[in-house]
């Protein structure tokens, strides 16, 4: 199955992997976790060896994009989701690897996947914009949101594009005294008014995973 492509256990298995990510992320004193700030490549997230291997082999078989149908990827996606959230957004997108694998996930993903991820990432939405690796999925996010309320009429999606720009036009200041912020709140600007997404790639050297997407 999927699992065995990317070391991930199967069924029961599974649970009891995700059970000892949280015991790692949330009861683990030995774990440092900083959820603010630019951050530095692995400064932000010093996830388990076990974790990170997850995540990386998940985002080869999401690269690869060798799916037999829309059912195998949405289980992918399903699974992926529960791992997210069971290890935590903000550590997730605060290393550099793992944020990378939220942003292959985002690509190609279903409205009813992006509708979650965005209920994850809305609660943190200005610190996300403001740190190194975290606003690159941010601002992926934004792209994707608003070209899938341009094929998809679902007020859902309507709705949570209007709860994710609020949380940023509330805090302009934040974002503005921030060149990740800043640069979040230009996409989501030129988003809006329906331009093209100018890139800068000094800044934005990961640009390439979701460059098509708007």
């Amino acid at each position: 199955g999927i699992n065995a492509e990317y070391g991930a256990p199967e069924n029961e298995e599974m649970e009891a992997f995700a059970s000892a990510s949280t015991e790692v992320v949330m009861g683990s004193d030995t774990v440092p976790v900083i959820i603010s700030g630019s951050g530095g490549r692995d400064s932000a997230s010093d996830l388990p060896k076990s974790v990170l291997d997850y995540y990386i082999n998940i985002e080869k078989v999401l690269e690869r994009e060798e799916f037999d149908n829309d059912l195998e990827r949405g289980l992918l996606e399903e699974k992926l989701l529960e791992q997210i959230k069971s290890d935590g957004i903000t550590r997730i997108l605060y290393h550099w690897d793992c944020s990378r694998v939220v942003e292959r996930l985002l690509v190609n993903c279903c409205s009813a996947t992006l509708l979650e991820v965005g209920s994850l990432l809305l609660p943190n939405t200005v610190e996300v914009a403001c740190h190194n690796f975290a606003s690159h999925v941010l601002e992926l996010f934004i792209m994707k949101l608003v070209r899938e309320i341009y094929t998809n009429e679902r007020t859902d999606l309507v709705e949570l594009a209007e709860q994710v720009f609020r949380k940023l036009c509330l805090d302009v200041s934040t974002l503005i005294s921030s060149p990740h912020g800043s640069y979040t709140l230009r996409v989501a600007l030129q988003v809006l008014g329906g331009t093209r997404v100018e890139v800068d790639k000094r800044k934005r050297k990961r640009w390439d995973i979701g460059q098509h997407i708007f």
